[in-house]
């Protein structure tokens, strides 16, 4: 997870970006909720960090890797129906 804050109209990573990130490469922003502090938003940081680090395996990676997209693809054809696209 990165975490990242607008300045100027224009999103500013606050973390390092991965090695592999590559110039143009697509990626998800979402926004923290104004209802969590900041300690609660570096809490959860905290935890998804040392929740991934133990997958150590690269084909528990593979499998994470997959439900996301899998979640990913469910909520964009859930969106399309919702807007009566095919």
């Amino acid at each position: 997870m990165i975490r990242a804050i607008i300045r100027d109209g224009a999103i500013q990573p606050l973390d390092p970006l991965p090695d592999e990130w590559e110039e143009g490469r697509e990626v998800v922003v979402d926004s923290a909720s104004p209802t969590e502090s900041e300690e609660e938003i570096q809490q959860w940081l905290d935890d998804m960090n040392a929740l991934t680090a133990q997958l150590d395996d690269p084909e528990e990676w593979r499998r994470f890797r997959a439900a996301i997209d899998e979640a990913r693809e469910q909520d964009k054809a859930r969106v399309r129906r919702q807007m009566g696209l095919p």
